[in-house]
Parts: structure tokens; C-alpha cells; sequence
């Protein structure tokens, strides 16, 4: 049982430092996940799609578009998914 103690006291560390950035707009979640929800997008399409590479995902959702992009359309068509998902969520915290 020391491990799941350690594990919660972590827990309760990271929920503070989260609480601590006091969160009130999108812009704000934009600020704190910027590199975050890129990645996180990046990995979980690699998961699925060895197309897939980071400088594509960082371009659809910095401009909503991919040039000179060569593979699947499909590829393309999941990142932009992961992107329009994270606006869609984003939208959430306004409320």
C-alpha cells in the first residue's frame, strides 16, 4: 500500500499546481495546454497511424490545414478530428 499512498500524494500535488493557475477562460486553457493538446493529438493518432507525424498535427491546429502532405487523407481527416474535439471541449470550460 505505499505505492498508492505516494501515487495519491502526487495526485494531490499536481490537482494543486493545476488549481493554482486559476483557469477562467479558453484563452487560458490555450496558454497552459498549448504544447499539451498537440502532443497529446500527435501520439494518439501514432497510436493508430504510422503516417502521422508531429509537424502535421502542429500545422492543423495552428492554421487548420496540411501542405504538401503525401499519405492518407484519413490520416489527416483524425488529426483534424483531435483538433475540432479540443475546441469543441474547450468551449466546455466557458460555461
Amino acid at each position: 500500500m505505499k505505492g498508492k499512498g505516494c501515487h495519491l500524494e502526487k495526485y494531490r500535488e499536481v490537482l494543486k499546481l493545476w488549481q493554482s493557475y486559476q483557469i477562467n477562460s479558453a484563452e487560458d486553457l490555450d496558454k497552459y495546454l498549448d504544447s499539451f493538446r498537440i502532443l497529446f493529438a500527435y501520439h494518439s493518432g501514432k497510436i493508430e497511424n504510422d503516417e502521422i507525424n508531429y509537424h502535421d498535427t502542429r500545422e492543423i491546429f495552428e492554421s487548420g490545414k496540411v501542405i504538401n502532405f503525401s499519405g492518407s487523407p484519413h490520416a489527416i481527416f483524425e488529426q483534424y478530428n483531435q483538433k475540432l474535439c479540443y475546441e469543441y471541449l474547450k468551449e466546455k470550460k466557458k460555461k
